[in-house]
């Protein structure tokens, strides 16, 4: 077994890179750029919609798990991924309305989750179902916002998928280790050319498509373990910096829901720091303390709510610091 779930993850790999290099001549044939403007990061004209590989190596690689067994039952819900990667792509090709997008997503949340809320012991009761499309939605559009820098949003699915599959191991769920391993494969295969100076960008095509993923994941570990928290944990960098941000802005009475360049992350790198070691960091505070944390529970060696303190306490503080010491340049979006 573990070697055929070596071959689908290498397979994966193979056909998110070949993908990538098939597409991104065409995204320049048909002219789907990213154009700077006041809130990007970058200076050149780089294509996007990287997300449409990812999303067809990992679908390839979900349905011969899913034929193989190894992995039944997965395929088909990451069709609800599939779904906010054509949303994302339609926005790509063209500046849609947020209106529009955001009830879209709604829509999608609304049914995926109505799948498990079908089940006969019932995993979301029915007092939090609107808590669970509410927040799968957040995630798909803070990964949104957290897509700003080079090889930034790309690291964090590859270290929350490897901490999810390293966890799923622990709890004896290889289902889940193997969904994790593919979703690492598919984008290990666009890395090389999201990497700093980037040749593509994944595009809302693909920072919807991961989102939603993460979510699936999520809800897949909650049914497996009745908790939340160690996924919760894995994404903690990710939720801290876009959701303080967010909180900051609205309270200072700033369009927070317009786009800005007022991140953490964004702070430093239009301060001088080197967009590459912006993203090691991003990948050694992951693996320092959201692994270690998610570790510890699932071990039982500390108590969940303690797991998700620690780790979230951190975030918080490294955020605080960070904005308070790279003040902010981008004074548009106010």
């Amino acid at each position: 077994m573990i070697g055929h779930c070596a071959a689908l993850v290498l397979a994966t790999f193979l056909v998110s890179a070949a993908g990538h290099a098939v597409l991104l001549p065409l995204l320049r044939r048909w002219a789907v750029y990213d154009t700077p403007n006041a809130r990007s990061l970058h200076d050149a004209i780089v294509p996007r919609g990287g997300g449409i590989a990812i999303a067809i190596a990992l679908m390839a690689g979900l349905a011969a798990a899913d034929t193989s067994k190894l992995g039944e039952g997965v395929f088909e819900l990451f069709f609800f991924s599939v779904a906010f990667a054509a949303l994302g792509a339609w926005d790509d090709w063209g500046p849609r309305s947020s209106v529009v997008r955001l009830l879209v997503q709604f829509v999608l949340a609304t049914a995926f989750m109505d799948v498990y809320a079908g089940v006969p012991e019932g995993l979301w009761p029915l007092s939090t179902f609107g808590l669970a499309v509410v927040a799968a939605v957040w995630v798909v559009n803070l990964f949104n916002f957290m897509d700003g820098a080079d090889g930034f949003a790309a690291t964090q699915v590859i270290v929350f998928a490897l901490g999810m599959a390293g966890c799923a191991v622990f709890v004896g769920d290889y289902r889940i280790t193997l969904t994790a391993l593919l979703l690492l494969a598919a984008v290990s295969g666009f890395v090389p050319y999201n990497w700093h100076p980037a040749r593509l960008f994944m595009g809302d095509s693909g920072s919807y498509f991961l989102g939603f993923c993460i979510v699936t994941v999520t809800v897949l570990w909650f049914e497996a373990t009745g908790s939340l928290v160690v996924p919760l944990i894995l994404m903690a960098p990710f939720v801290c910096d876009a959701s303080c941000t967010l909180a900051r802005r609205a309270c200072r009475g700033e369009r927070f829901w317009t786009a800005h360049r007022n991140h953490a992350y964004q702070r430093a790198i239009l301060n001088g720091v080197d967009v590459r070691r912006v993203v090691m960091l991003l990948a050694g505070l992951n693996v320092a303390l959201c692994w270690t944390a998610a570790a510890l529970v699932v071990t039982s060696c500390v108590l969940p709510l303690t797991g998700l303190v620690l780790s979230y306490g951190v975030c918080g503080t490294i955020w605080y610091h960070a904005s308070t010491r790279y003040p902010s340049v981008d004074t548009a979006s106010r």
